[in-house]
């Protein structure tokens, strides 16, 4: 229950505080995938509802008909079949499936937004915030993973 009150509180993060930076709004920092991401890792099938809420929740601050929910439960699946596959905790290759997962979000992100909408995309806001979602889950697994290793 803990969980879907920090993905709640995420989603109200990143919709209220950092969409308005970026613009279009899809593009801000995904802070709720870089949570999704983390638990992925740790967790069943679980993951994939926790992605679903956050979506849901994205997807009503920003109006967007659907498009977080689709982007993140994908996501949040894919992960979840990767990781109960190969599990390798070595830091480059949690930095590197993170980045591969990240830019595949914003891929479909941007590919459903073109598909109904017309707009062009800022290359560098879009550099931006993959870097700043990256950096987020992996400053996020380092502190879980420090954690873990204390216990």
């Amino acid at each position: 229950m803990i969980a879907y009150l920090v993905v709640f509180l995420l989603s109200f993060i990143q919709s209220s505080f950092l969409s308005p930076l970026f613009s279009p709004g899809f593009l801000a920092p995904d802070l709720v995938l870089a949570f999704i991401f983390l638990n992925s890792m740790k967790e069943d099938k679980r993951v994939i509802f926790k992605a679903f809420f956050g979506g849901f929740m994205l997807d009503i601050f920003h109006d967007s008909l659907g498009l977080f929910m689709s982007v993140n439960v994908l996501s949040a699946y894919l992960m979840y079949m990767f990781y109960e596959k190969i599990l390798i905790k070595r830091l480059s290759f949690v930095f590197g499936s993170l980045s591969v997962f990240v830019i595949l979000n914003y891929s479909l992100k941007i590919l459903l937004m073109n598909y109904k909408y017309s707009f062009e995309v800022n290359i560098f806001i879009l550099t931006i915030s993959v870097i700043l979602t990256i950096c987020s889950g992996f400053v996020t697994y380092l502190l879980v993973a420090k954690r873990d290793e204390q216990a």
